[in-house]
């Protein structure tokens, strides 16, 4: 039941309140694009870096602005695909409330200035998810935009995005607040693509499939330029949060330099 998709959750402490559930919370290092163009001549390895940066830097402080201890955590750097561009993505798995699970998404999507973070509920149902799995240590960054490239001549409604935990690729088939696939698939077709992406792409195999919960808690950065659709929920700890907006502004400073210099 989920066995490959819920392998990270074994790293977790287990069980203090019974309305607790298994969550996973993917964002990125870089601004989104609605904020500030995607910054030049930063290569994957350049970008994994901040990216790892911020997830010992920033995630940890996040957690403690709200109040959260970020032991009970497990935080990764992966790759991650949007809209057919892969890049490097923070992966966040934590036992918590619902409640808690958007409020620290909300968090890190105003300080990391994200138009939206995912939040897998893995206890959860109404996404479904497939995964897509690679021989060991073969999943390279390399491979992962080469399978999603792949993916998308197939269908372009598997270019939504995906993430990594290991050698595998999970591909979610998101729904809007109407229950509509933005994939413009139903759950089999879905499944099907990806079956014929996998037979076009040596060292690909299907995996475990099913249902998770699955959402985008977001900005509209358009209309909300200071983020105030996430600080809705965050009055109370947003001058925290604010001091590490700042402090993530200096990490990509530094990063840009670094870029320039190489």
């Amino acid at each position: 039941m989920l066995k490959c998709l819920l392998a990270i959750m074994l790293l977790l402490p287990i069980g203090a309140e019974a309305q607790e559930r298994r969550f996973l919370l993917a964002y990125e290092a870089v601004l989104s694009t609605d904020v500030a163009p995607p910054p030049a001549d930063q290569s994957y390895a350049d970008r994994e870096l901040t990216a790892r940066i911020v997830a010992q830097r920033i995630t940890p402080a996040v957690f403690a602005a709200l109040g959260l201890d970020p032991q009970r955590s497990f935080t990764r750097v992966a790759p991650g695909g949007y809209l057919g561009q892969t890049n490097p993505s923070i992966l966040t798995s934590l036992q918590t409330t619902p409640e808690r699970a958007n409020r620290l998404a909300a968090a890190f999507g105003f300080v990391l200035r994200q138009d939206s973070v995912l939040v897998v509920d893995f206890d959860g149902e109404g996404a479904y998810h497939v995964n897509v799995e690679f021989g060991y240590r073969s999943l390279t960054p390399q491979v992962a935009q080469a399978f999603f490239q792949r993916a998308i001549l197939v269908h372009t409604g598997l270019g939504g995005g995906f993430f990594a935990l290991d050698d595998r690729m999970v591909f979610l088939n998101l729904r809007d607040a109407g229950g509509k696939p933005y994939s413009g698939l139903s759950d089999w077709p879905f499944l099907e693509r990806l079956k014929i992406a996998v037979d076009r792409f040596p060292g690909a195999r299907i995996g475990d499939s099913g249902q998770v919960g699955a959402r985008l808690v977001s900005n509209n950065w358009k209309t909300a330029v200071n983020g105030q659709d996430y600080a809705r929920t965050l009055d109370d700890v947003l001058p925290a949060l604010v001091a590490l907006w700042e402090r993530h502004d200096a990490i990509l400073r530094a990063a840009e330099k670094r870029a320039v210099a190489n």
